[in-house]
């Protein structure tokens, strides 16, 4: 039995949808013309067929997406389509790679925590020496080449900084002692809590986390960035989702260019020459997909650029503090 050849048949009716069959393929959902008993031989060639298809794609839409600005947007809107990669899956595939490198490249395995606690002794220090040094005492605290710096001079900061424990579980074991009378408020227990979260974490757990939050924040701003071009070109005519697959194209370049300066932190006049063809890559995209003149164009840039740095610092902003808070 188990030498035995298994059979494939072809089907009246398409075993997927129902719909008679005229050929090897289904016309209505495309599946292909055979009975539920399939060979490995058929199964291994399906996959490599779909392997074949993926990368043949990937590069058909790479290529004018890094070197022919707007192509892949007047291409998409023209019904041209099947020759590449969905807007979707291109700026998903070259976001995810982007943020892959970010992880791997930005902080080594063996780079250093916050130094909260040497931050605590070296305050408790410079508290010594202020007795005998009246006036502002500035406390430096580096480690591994992560410094932080604290006023000491600050009443409530050196309060904060001599009472800071050594780690999360001896902060809740004070909290909780009921012979403690003087126990942290609310807010500022959260804080000193997620603050000793991250010293626990350390600068390589907190880029992992933060890395975990960017992908969300920049899918988040996919909309409101395809809405500023709507705004701005709200004279064309264009429907909003015209100005989405533009917002697609565009930020995979952005990431597509990113991913390389990541891979590129030897080569400072290649990471720069990356730098400077983003904003002529976007210009000369907003060119050729909404077809105004280089004035027009470069105004509507300009105030594009301007208005999607604010909204752009404003998600970056919230996306530190939710990755604080949710440590």
């Amino acid at each position: 039995m188990l030498g035995r050849k298994r059979q494939i048949h072809a089907v009246p009716n398409c075993l997927n949808c129902g719909e008679p069959i005229q050929g090897a393929y289904c016309y209505v959902c495309g599946q292909e013309a055979v009975d539920e008993t399939v060979s490995f031989r058929h199964l291994a060639g399906e996959a490599l067929d779909q392997v074949a298809g993926l990368d043949a794609k990937l590069l058909r839409t790479l290529l004018p997406l890094a070197v022919r600005p707007g192509f892949l947007t007047n291409e998409y809107n023209a019904g041209r389509r099947v020759r590449y990669l969905s807007p979707f899956r291109l700026y998903f595939y070259v976001s995810v790679i982007f943020f892959l490198i970010v992880t791997w490249k930005t902080v080594p395995e063996s780079s250093a925590t916050f130094g909260l606690e040497e931050a605590r002794l070296q305050t408790l220090q410079a508290l010594q020496k202020a007795k005998s040094q009246p006036g502002a005492v500035k406390t430096q605290t580096v480690k591994r080449g992560v410094v932080i710096g604290f006023n000491a001079s600050d009443a409530e900061t050196q309060r904060f900084l001599v009472s800071l424990p050594h780690d999360l579980s001896e902060y809740d074991a004070r909290q909780r002692d009921p012979k403690n009378l003087q126990k942290d408020s609310p807010g500022k227990r959260f804080f000193t809590r997620q603050l000793l979260k991250a010293q626990a974490l350390g600068p390589r757990g907190l880029t992992e986390k933060f890395t975990d939050n960017a992908p969300r924040m920049m899918f988040l701003l996919l909309p409101l960035f395809a809405l500023l071009l709507k705004i701005i070109y709200l004279r064309r005519n264009r429907l909003y989702i015209e100005h989405l697959i533009f917002a697609l194209h565009s930020h995979a370049f952005v990431f597509l260019a990113f991913s390389l300066m990541a891979l590129l932190p030897n080569a400072p006049p290649l990471v720069s020459l990356l730098a400077l063809t983003i904003p002529i890559y976007l210009f000369v995209a907003m060119k050729r997909v909404y077809r105004q003149s280089y004035l027009k164009t470069g105004v509507k840039f300009l105030l594009l650029a301007f208005a999607y740095a604010l909204v752009f610092c404003l998600f970056l902003l919230a996306t530190l503090a939710a990755t604080f808070a949710l440590i």
